[in-house]
């Protein structure tokens, strides 16, 4: 996780800004991995969990996100794991306002099921109606970071309603508010080659 976030070849200035800094800390919180220091028993960064979703955390510390720290002001008190036939993942997060505020949701998974379930979108930090345009947008630029070969998330949240009893696909996931996508490179291991 060391190094910088560059846009168009230049270092992005810290912090983020507060389009990016939202994307960054969903990708963080709806995770598994953990990245681990170098320590007695490994002299480089190691990580424990699937390989992607370290990259997500890799990418928002890189962006200056404390992720241990957002998970302290915001546990997580439910996760609906990732599901083939759903194509994403979500977990529930207490905000950190007050212990009685409305939970926040996070929602990571593949572009076209996650922008299916969003009704708006956050854009120069103001959430925004998610017009027919912006998915079209959204969905180009999906597509051409595949055809370079490159593997692409979407990012959602959805403040939830203070009384939500019940932790489902269909109460959770509805209604979010798309934060953006994520792209990484995800090259074949050398062995392939010889398989």
């Amino acid at each position: 996780p060391e190094g910088q976030l560059l846009e168009q070849g230049r270092p992005v200035a810290q912090p983020v800004d507060a389009d990016v800094r939202p994307l960054l800390v969903a990708a963080g919180l709806c995770n598994d991995a953990h990245v681990l220091p170098p320590n007695a028993l490994a002299s480089q960064w190691t990580i424990l969990g699937d390989p992607t979703e370290a990259a997500l955390r890799v990418v928002a510390m890189k962006g200056g996100i404390d992720l241990d720290a957002e998970a302290q002001q915001q546990p997580r008190r439910r996760e609906l794991p990732f599901d083939s036939q759903r194509k994403r993942m979500s977990t529930v997060h207490q905000r950190p306002s007050t212990p009685h505020a409305a939970p926040i949701a996070y929602v990571k998974g593949a572009p076209k099921e996650v922008l299916a379930l969003c009704t708006r979108l956050l854009l120069h930090g103001q959430v925004c109606p998610l017009e027919e345009t912006h998915r079209t947008q959204a969905m180009a630029a999906t597509d051409a970071a595949a055809r370079r070969g490159l593997r692409v998330l979407a990012v959602a949240q959805r403040v939830l309603p203070a009384d939500l009893t019940t932790y489902t696909p269909e109460t959770i996931e509805a209604d979010l508010t798309f934060l953006g996508l994520l792209a990484m490179h995800d090259p074949p291991r050398p062995e392939v080659t010889d398989a």
